[in-house]
């Protein structure tokens, strides 16, 4: 175990993952995926490799093999990382605040939320030439089946420009 799985295990235990769980339930390893997905995109943190679009949304092979040491060693790790203070590492707390407000971990549709979101940031990264609604056309015809109410274009901008604010 190293600093950054211990540093990674510590942030993810703040979005509730279980990792008792995450060894036999795909959507809790969506949703560790999904929430490394923002903290390494809108806190820069330092995560090996990089995410391509994958049928749940972006995806880095490399933070699959992270997690899955995390959650084969995670009695060990859980005590271990508990004593990192996260607020000695400036913006991450408040990044991860916001996070959790507008993606709550206890939320039953949590996992679609994270889904939808991450893959419209994944296709506006990649993608900057299409304009803001190409943009959402390609999220519906890759997520549609995931949509809600609140599933729009505002609604994705807002939580774009949250995330992005300091």
């Amino acid at each position: 175990m190293n600093e950054f799985e211990l540093i990674l295990c510590r942030v993810l235990s703040d979005f509730e993952i279980d990792f008792r769980k995450f060894m036999v339930d795909k959507d809790e390893r969506i949703k560790a995926h999904k929430y490394c997905y923002l903290v390494s995109k809108f806190y820069k943190f330092p995560i090996d490799g990089c995410f391509s679009l994958y049928i749940n949304g972006p995806y880095n092979h490399h933070l699959t093999d992270v997690l899955f040491d995390i959650a084969r060693n995670y009695d060990d790790m859980h005590c271990s990382s508990q004593k990192i203070e996260l607020s000695k590492i400036h913006g991450l707390n408040n990044l991860i605040a916001r996070i959790i407000e507008l993606f709550p971990p206890k939320d039953s549709d949590v996992v679609s939320r994270l889904e939808i979101f991450t893959t419209f940031d994944f296709i506006c990264t990649n993608y900057p030439s299409m304009s803001d609604n190409e943009k959402f056309d390609m999220l519906r015809r890759i997520k549609g089946h995931l949509f809600n109410n609140e599933t729009t274009l505002q609604n994705l901008m807002h939580i774009r420009e949250a995330l992005n604010s300091r």
